[in-house]
């Protein structure tokens, strides 16, 4: 049955389904900052609106003739910035996951598994290893193989977050893994440290996020270098922190912590001037 709201709220990938131009459609981007190729700019035309985390994506935009583009920040983490976890409250979050206070906590993730930017086969058969040591967290993208996510959860000792959102457990991890995925822009602006494997080119890249991902973080091609990597932030947890505030300033418009009402500001204009016309 046909539906005709006064305004939609979605992902990037839906507004052809509200083809009326009354509708007013609001996009909010897919994941954070810019990890991913632009698509055709024909899909972005068609909303009133398109929020983004950058100012950086805003002048992309606008180069690819993209004009209805505006940066307010990336409202995922405004909970994690605003509450200002006290390290109380940190503990008793820890405590109540399960995890041993006496030990690090390494959480690792990975990207879609295509076009050979996701490094989770690297590690999936070897991270049992660490659990003697460190906490071990495990988290997969949304779209990853189910068998590979039921092996996931078959790995002795670890914590499997199966949370759509895992933001906070960035907030309780000492050293955060990733590959080519966007949560590493997040564990950066929660200043933690990063290693990351490395991971090909592709058309679905970036060069420019290469980059990024290789300054901000411990790069490593094999499970075998991550103790090395692990020891080097144990000895100097400040080790590529500049770099990361560096990155910061880029992937997130400021001020952080109030992304979300920036949007809804918007939004409710919008809102209003449908009521006026």
């Amino acid at each position: 049955m046909p539906v005709f709201p006064k305004l939609v709220i979605m992902g990037r990938h839906y507004p052809h389904k509200f083809p009326v131009n009354k509708i007013i459609k609001v996009g909010f981007d897919h994941g954070l900052y810019q990890f991913k190729r632009w698509t055709d700019s024909k899909y972005y035309k068609m909303f009133d609106v398109y929020f983004v985390s950058s100012k950086k994506q805003v002048k992309t935009a606008y180069s690819k003739g993209i004009f209805n583009v505006k940066a307010i920040g990336y409202p995922k983490i405004d909970d994690v910035l605003f509450n200002e976890y006290s390290a109380e409250q940190i503990i008793n979050m820890k405590t109540e996951l399960g995890l041993d206070l006496n030990k690090i906590t390494i959480l690792f993730s990975t990207t879609w598994d295509i076009a050979g930017l996701s490094a989770l086969d690297v590690w999936i058969d070897r991270v049992g290893e660490l659990t003697d040591k460190y906490n071990i967290l495990l988290t997969d993208h949304t779209w990853t193989k189910q068998e590979k996510i039921d092996k996931l959860k078959r790995i002795p000792n670890t914590i499997n977050l199966s949370d759509y959102n895992i933001t906070k457990y960035i907030l309780l991890t000492d050293i955060f893994v990733g590959d080519y995925n966007s949560l590493i822009g997040e564990a950066s602006i929660l200043q933690k440290p990063i290693i990351t494997f490395k991971v090909p080119e592709s058309d679905r890249s970036i060069p420019e996020i290469h980059k990024m991902i290789r300054d901000i973080s411990i790069q490593i091609s094999t499970f075998d270098e991550i103790y090395q990597a692990i020891e080097k932030y144990l000895e100097d947890p400040l080790c590529k922190n500049e770099e990361r505030l560096k990155a910061n300033k880029i992937m997130f418009f400021k001020p952080h912590k109030i992304a979300g009402k920036r949007a809804a500001k918007i939004i409710n204009n919008l809102l209003k001037l449908v009521e006026e016309s």
